[in-house]
């Protein structure tokens, strides 16, 4: 497969589609779709969930979003192999419970209030908290485009 030039061509390509196949069965022009590819049209976000769903490929409704001014709120998502994101998904959630992290934040929480003496501790577990996830995400968009087959590794 040559570089591609965006999202959309890539999770295309990667699905192993032509341009013309893909836009029939998206029932857009191809000259739609290669105005989304090449950058000068930005597709709907429904346009966006049917390509998804047409090139098995859910991880580029992720990529849409995160793309847009308000995406970037959201947090970075690595592309991993299933078998990776869920070791690093399960090593998170352990050492955040095996740190009772959670009775900390319930201490911090209890009152309402975050001190100048919380907020530290708060910060660190929040930042915690936003790792645990982006792992989640990266395990959710990993897995839920594959076929159940051995040693398959990430398709986005």
């Amino acid at each position: 497969m040559k570089p591609s030039r965006n999202i959309y061509q890539t999770a295309r390509e990667r699905a192993g589609m032509t341009q013309e196949a893909a836009s029939d069965r998206l029932y857009i022009s191809t000259e739609s779709l290669r105005m989304y590819e090449t950058g000068r049209r930005r597709p709907s976000d429904e346009m966006v969930v049917m390509m998804a769903e047409l090139y098995r490929d859910p991880a580029l409704a992720y990529r849409h979003l995160k793309a847009s001014p308000a995406g970037q709120i959201l947090p970075e998502v690595t592309e991993r192999s299933l078998e990776q994101c869920t070791m690093r998904l399960f090593r998170l959630l352990r050492n955040f419970a095996r740190e009772g992290r959670v009775e900390t934040l319930l201490e911090i929480a209890e009152d309402g209030i975050i001190d100048e003496r919380e907020r530290p501790i708060y910060d660190s577990i929040m930042d915690e908290l936003r790792e645990i996830v982006a792992a989640s995400l990266s395990l959710s968009l990993t897995g839920a485009g594959q076929e159940k087959t051995p040693h398959q590794s990430a398709n986005w």
